[in-house]
């Protein structure tokens, strides 16, 4: 007896234009992100796999942290750090927590661990960010590299998918950041590094788009500034940004994000941030 088919090949898509804002804007609208020019541009994020690249030290690192800290007033967000820890990750957040809030009165990282010896209404400034933050990382998931007795210590795509999956049947909205894809551990080993990336690559797109959920992958680059390992990370993104510097002078830098593939949007079209790298943000 042949096997039934699937409904899709049966029925027609009408009963898709009974919701139109569940086509534009996604069954549960689009999540919000920042830097806030970003953010104009592309209206927040939904089901679209984000490639971010760029030279090493302009700030890959800092702008996915960004992102998800935007994402936190209306999503829970996974942060799969594979090059930080998730220490060094909190010690790039407390101080962008502070510039966010009042950059005028940011706050130093010295200043979070002396905090006793500061005067009464820094130390209450100062208390506050921490409170803030606590109440930001209720929402945030950081996954690194450290070993935990008893558990499989290989950060997979695999295991990914299945996290999502978990915290997407509970209904939460949900946004991902990896950092670095390349980085990105399989559960079954591949007989080449462009095998394997291939893999990572087409699993980060059906996360996005079967899961219905924003992914941010931040890739490494080659010394020719091509994305290393596979051109399949700039075929299955919907999004590829490229973040070029254009001008440094000193305390603050001029980045700018150029679209170098939107599925819904103009190719080649860019958005220019400022950069303060002391505090890690971007604005």
């Amino acid at each position: 007896m042949a096997a039934p088919l699937p409904s899709a090949y049966l029925q027609s898509v009408e009963h898709l234009l009974d919701d139109l804002p569940s086509i534009f804007v996604g069954d549960k609208g689009r999540i919000p992100i920042h830097p806030l020019p970003l953010q104009q541009a592309l209206h927040g994020l939904r089901d679209e796999l984000v490639l971010v690249h760029g030279p090493g030290g302009i700030g890959k690192s800092d702008l996915g942290l960004n992102i998800a800290l935007g994402a936190l007033a209306e999503a829970s967000v996974v942060y799969m750090s594979l090059e930080l820890s998730s220490k060094a990750i909190m010690r790039r957040l407390l101080p962008l927590e502070s510039a966010l809030n009042d950059y005028d009165s940011r706050i130093d990282a010295e200043e979070f661990t002396e905090m006793e010896l500061l005067p009464p209404i820094r130390r209450e400034y100062v208390q506050q960010i921490v409170a803030q933050t606590r109440r930001t990382c209720c929402s945030l998931s950081i996954v690194d590299d450290a070993f935990t007795p008893g558990e499989f210590t290989g950060r997979t795509v695999e295991e990914l998918r299945r996290a999502v999956h978990q915290r997407r049947a509970r209904g939460e909205d949900v946004l991902v950041v990896v950092d670095y894809v390349q980085l990105l551990s399989l559960e079954e080993s591949c007989f080449t590094a462009t095998d394997h990336i291939d893999k990572v690559s087409r699993c980060l797109a059906s996360i996005a788009h079967t899961e219905q959920v924003p992914v941010i992958a931040i890739s490494a680059v080659g010394k020719d500034g091509s994305i290393r390992g596979s051109s399949m990370l700039q075929h299955d993104a919907d999004i590829v940004l490229k973040m070029i510097e254009d001008e440094d002078n000193g305390e603050f830098r001029t980045v700018r994000l150029l679209f170098e593939k939107w599925r819904e949007g103009v190719a080649g079209s860019s958005v220019t941030l400022t950069y303060a790298p002391a505090h890690h943000l971007f604005f």
